[in-house]
Formats: structure tokens, sequence, C-alpha cells
């Protein structure tokens, strides 16, 4: 009876333990590159997650870590560009691009602070 009910706790353990590791796993988070300006402008993440940015914009767009730490490259519409975000990635970054206006340039942020709810 003992070795039963030391088993029983033991898988219910085991199961609990790999679930809970579940949350711990690395995520995708998706950006959209607008015209003017990310989609979201602020990305809450965690460091082992990663950010997919997704030109949306009609012109080809970069985008540049602060202090130049990371460069997508130019982007045409519909491109994307995933970048792994650790606990040294930078905080901001800019898209940069021509447009039949002249020059864009526009600021999105991550944050590893938890998301502020919503209703």
């Amino acid at each position: 009876m003992y070795n039963s009910v030391r088993k029983s706790a033991m898988i219910f353990m085991t199961v609990g333990l790999a679930l809970s590791a579940g949350s711990a796993i690395a995520q995708t988070h998706y950006v959209l590159i607008n015209e003017r300006g990310f989609f979201p402008a602020v990305t809450y993440l965690q460091p082992g997650d990663k950010v997919q940015f997704t030109n949306e914009a009609y012109d080809i767009r970069s985008i540049l870590g602060d202090k130049k730490t990371w460069k997508s490259g130019n982007m045409s519409r519909g491109q994307t560009f995933t970048y792994p975000v650790d606990s040294k990635t930078p905080l901001q970054f800019v898209a940069t691009g021509d447009s039949r206006y002249g020059e864009v340039s526009y600021i999105g942020e991550i944050s590893f602070a938890a998301p502020p709810l919503t209703e």
C-alpha cells in the first residue's frame, strides 16, 4: 500500500513539474511595421523569447537596434525578420526607410515588465 501511494505521489509531482515547465518555454512575439510606426509600439516579453517583425509598409524598411547592436537589413513589404531577445538586448529599436514623402524614422520598444492589464 505504501509503495502504491508513493508511486502515485511521484507521478503527480512529475506531471506537475512538467506542466509548470511549459510556462518557461520561449515565445515568439509579432510586431507589424506600418507606414508610421510599430504595432504594438511596446512589446512585452522575457529574455529567451523572439520578436518577429513583418514589414506591412508599402516601402522598404530596415530595423536597427539601439546603439546599432543589431540590424534587420532591408525588408520589402511582406518580408519578416526574427530576432532572439536576451537580457542584454537594448530596449529600443528604430525603423528607417524612404517613402514618397521623404525619409521616415520611428521608434519601437521592448519591455521585460509585465504587460499592463486591459479591460
